[in-house]
């Protein structure tokens, strides 16, 4: 940080809204509870009500209109699909984000491969995706996992090191960190310590270090003022996202904002007046 107070770049994911009647809905309601943008989450971006290049127009011309930020987290199991089969839909989800106006795309590297093929896999089939992605202008973040899954492919540093080589460290591939995912690896220091020139999308939920159950910020374990620091301290410049129930805001706000402007990061004005219980 430069010794200024800058707003932190705060965004909700769509999942985690209270009112979740339309995606129009959502946007409105991202945009009333004052938060920067929102994170299309789920299937519905991959085969459902947004894999349509007029639905996403029409919702990205929206958000455009409330100046809501959106970036897309679609949700997928591409692992035993053939690899040109998952290079042509992997081409065509980015081209519905890219219409969407999400610059941002988010995904897991347990979408792709298990720890059979691993980053050899993974890396095939992203390989003839970046020409695309450098056209659109677009990041393809991959997230840390927790290791207690079924497929626990993507909960290491080690897997993510070996990825972005095979990748040659393209500069339109990044690493998201999911906080609560680290927690329970305990390895969030040493995601932030190998790969940290990577790190510019952040996912923010709490946990009690055993299941991801997406809990407020000061409600878990994680050491949210360690966790500030460590940002500041490694140059982090990316967003946030709040992974987190918009019901636990009373709870939590204060947590991140003690958290936050302790490192010369202050909140957006968050009103959560109309929010049900806490």
């Amino acid at each position: 940080m430069d010794g200024k107070t800058h707003e932190l770049p705060l965004l909700i994911s769509s999942d985690h809204l209270a009112e979740r009647k339309s995606w129009p809905d959502m946007i409105r309601r991202t945009k009333s509870l004052g938060f920067v943008g929102m994170e299309v989450f789920g299937t519905e971006l991959v085969d459902g009500s947004l894999a349509s290049t007029s639905a996403v127009r029409e919702l990205g011309d929206l958000a455009n209109k409330l100046d809501v930020a959106l970036t897309a987290h679609p949700w997928f199991d591409w692992t035993e699909v053939a690899e040109a089969k998952a290079i042509e839909r992997g081409l065509e989800l980015l081209q519905r984000c890219a219409d969407l106006g999400a610059r941002s795309v988010n995904i897991h590297l347990n979408f792709l491969a298990t720890p059979k093929d691993g980053s050899v896999r993974a890396a095939s089939i992203v390989r003839p995706w970046l020409k695309q992605l450098e056209e659109h202008g677009q990041t393809l973040y991959f997230e840390n996992v927790p290791d207690y899954l079924p497929n626990p492919f993507g909960s290491s540093p080690e897997e993510f090191k070996e990825f972005f080589a095979l990748l040659g460290e393209h500069p339109n591939v990044k690493l998201n960190i999911d906080v609560g995912h680290a927690n329970i690896c305990s390895n969030l220091e040493e995601f932030v310590a190998h790969l940290g020139a990577f790190w510019d999308y952040t996912h923010i939920a709490d946990n009690l270090g055993e299941v991801d159950n997406h809990l407020g910020p000061g409600m878990g374990s994680v050491d949210w003022d360690d966790f500030a620091l460590l940002a500041r301290t490694s140059g982090y410049r990316g967003i946030f996202v709040c992974e987190f129930s918009e019901r636990y805001l009373p709870k939590s706000k204060p947590v991140l904002t003690q958290a936050f402007s302790a490192q010369g990061w202050r909140l957006p004005r968050l009103s959560y007046n109309t929010v049900q219980g806490s």
